[in-house]
């Protein structure tokens, strides 16, 4: 009985950790406490992908940190007190192309090209999110991080 307790316990820690494979770990507790607004990393990330714990920046008005792979592929994260809608459809009308616009739980995400490569902008009741890929990503990928998002701790 002890055996198969034992095996349960060490495939379902297994599977968590699949499952939870690069996801970010806590935000440094004096950038929480910078933050005028509510801060959120990625729940899940592509294999090979994580958030660089010695990239977070803040003011009091943005947070920045970065998410990178051993292949040079580096997403930067931006986030802000949500500005107001007119202020975000011009940025979207402005700067991005082939952008789509589609509801998630957590808000609104608009995604599209911004100077060639691939960005994501999630919107939630407070904060604006703005994910841009340095290197070109895969948008699926992109998209699915950008659905991703939790409230950082």
């Amino acid at each position: 009985m002890l055996v198969v307790v034992i095996c349960v316990c060490i495939f379902g820690s297994a599977i968590y950790f699949v499952l939870n494979r690069g996801a970010a770990g806590t935000v440094p507790t004096p950038i929480l406490q910078q933050a005028s607004f509510p801060l959120y990393v990625p729940a899940w990330l592509p294999q090979g992908m994580t958030v660089r714990s010695d990239s977070f920046d803040a003011t009091s008005q943005v947070v920045t940190f970065s998410v990178d792979d051993n292949r040079g592929t580096r997403l930067v994260f931006t986030e802000q007190l949500r500005p107001g809608s007119q202020e975000m459809s011009t940025f979207y009308d402005q700067q991005l192309t082939e952008k789509r616009t589609y509801k998630t739980g957590g808000g609104e995400t608009t995604v599209g090209r911004f100077e060639g490569t691939g960005f994501a902008a999630v919107v939630t009741d407070k904060t604006w999110i703005l994910i841009r890929a340095v290197a070109d990503i895969d948008q699926k990928q992109l998209e699915k991080i950008a659905d991703h998002l939790r409230l950082a701790q």
